[in-house]
């Protein structure tokens, strides 16, 4: 990663070396998550034999973003599935004989944070099988949740960094994992099957608290959107996500299958491109970062958009400031140029064209709402997200 090697490239590279199309390369990774088993496949002639299996971890479906209901209404012209917006962090759950595992967005296994979900999985049982038991690999949302309601990121992000999950930090931050969508069922892949036939399965496995199966509505009046909308925001969590009831599960993509509705001006993922030392009671610590989201005509390309400086306590601005030193590419004294792997969701009041950075744009008011560690780089909102936002914000102030 120091030296600008990414996967892409890596894929690039196999695809070349074995003559074969970098699409069923990426197809192979999305799949199976192992570029050196991968490698073996595209030497071998057979990628396209990769199958997606339990234990394995693979691309989450990503949603796009609109910013009204009359917008969504009016671009599906049909009925959707509707679910809550969660704060929480994505999570694919794995169970394969008895064994379970539950991976992140990053792909990495976070099993052991989460002892009481792999208990409740243990117990899951579904009419569907000819036994009570049953394998299958689920994608939702763990977020923290105490008396019925969803308690702020930061919760769970003290959970994540806790490397011994004693039952006291169990006590103190509850959690559940909203169940939203499956893609393996007892021996069979169904991420081909039309989502509305995912949810058919999912609502026949019994799930053990904290393990919920997310509930959902079938809309398709503006009204009812908005309805659910107000609905989603009075029980705490961030709008809504509605979905194409007809739509595949799309490995490691993002599109409009999925729809996200949150606020108005909604919130950014971006990456710490560059740091700056603070002054006074900051001196000596990394506290101002400048952050960049990526360029939609070439997706290695990242162009900065803000800098901000608030929303951190004392203790993340010393961490930052370690795991900053750790990624360095260039110290140029007062501020360093960093590789760019630490996503910040960038809250903001407003969107201003501006000649400072190279995006073209400027945050008016720009502070940090979280630290993503559950994110990586290939999460990170597009320049067209951006232009939307900014085009939005104009269209209300005209009407």
């Amino acid at each position: 990663m120091r030296i600008g090697l990414v996967e892409g490239l890596i894929e690039l590279a196999i695809a070349k070396a074995f003559a074969c199309n970098i699409k069923d390369v990426r197809e192979a990774m999305l799949l199976s998550a192992d570029i050196s088993h991968v490698s073996i496949l595209a030497k071998n002639g057979s990628l396209r034999t990769t199958m997606m299996g339990p234990l394995t971890p693979f691309g989450f479906m990503l949603a796009d973003t609109m910013f009204t209901v009359e917008e969504i209404a009016d671009y599906y012209q049909k009925p959707l599935i509707c679910e809550y917006k969660y704060d929480g962090i994505r999570v694919q759950m794995h169970k394969s004989k008895g064994v379970i595992r539950a991976f992140s967005r990053k792909l990495d296994d976070i099993t052991s944070t989460f002892p009481e979900l792999v208990n409740a999985a243990a117990t899951s049982t579904s009419s569907l099988t000819s036994s009570s038991d049953c394998d299958f690999i689920l994608d939702g949302e763990i977020l923290a949740f105490r008396n019925d309601r969803p308690l702020l990121f930061q919760h769970l992000q003290k959970r994540l960094h806790k490397k011994n999950v004693t039952k006291k930090i169990i006590d103190e931050i509850p959690v559940i994992y909203a169940v939203y969508d499956i893609l393996y069922f007892g021996e069979e892949q169904v991420i081909k099957k039309p989502l509305i036939q995912r949810k058919q399965i999912l609502s026949n496995i019994q799930f053990k608290k904290p393990i919920i199966n997310a509930s959902y509505k079938i809309v398709h009046l503006v009204e009812e959107m908005a309805a659910m909308f107000a609905e989603s925001r009075n029980k705490g969590h961030e709008g809504l996500i509605l979905k194409d009831p007809d739509s595949q599960y799309q490995l490691g993509k993002r599109g409009r299958y999925w729809m996200k509705l949150k606020t108005e001006l909604d919130t950014i993922d971006a990456v710490i491109v560059m740091a700056e030392y603070g002054h006074g009671k900051r001196a000596g610590t990394l506290s101002d970062y400048t952050f960049a989201v990526r360029d939609d005509s070439n997706n290695s390309k990242l162009r900065t958009i803000g800098k901000a400086y608030s929303g951190l306590s004392n203790e993340e601005i010393g961490e930052m400031t370690t795991k900053l030193r750790s990624i360095v590419m260039k110290d140029e004294g007062s501020r360093l140029i960093v590789n760019p792997e630490i996503v910040l969701e960038i809250a903001f009041d407003s969107i201003q064209k501006s000649e400072r950075y190279d995006s073209g744009f400027a945050f008016r008011f720009p502070r940090i709402k979280y630290i993503r560690s559950d994110k990586t780089i290939n999460d990170i909102d597009t320049l067209a997200k951006v232009n939307q936002i900014y085009q939005r914000q104009i269209h209300s102030v005209d009407k």
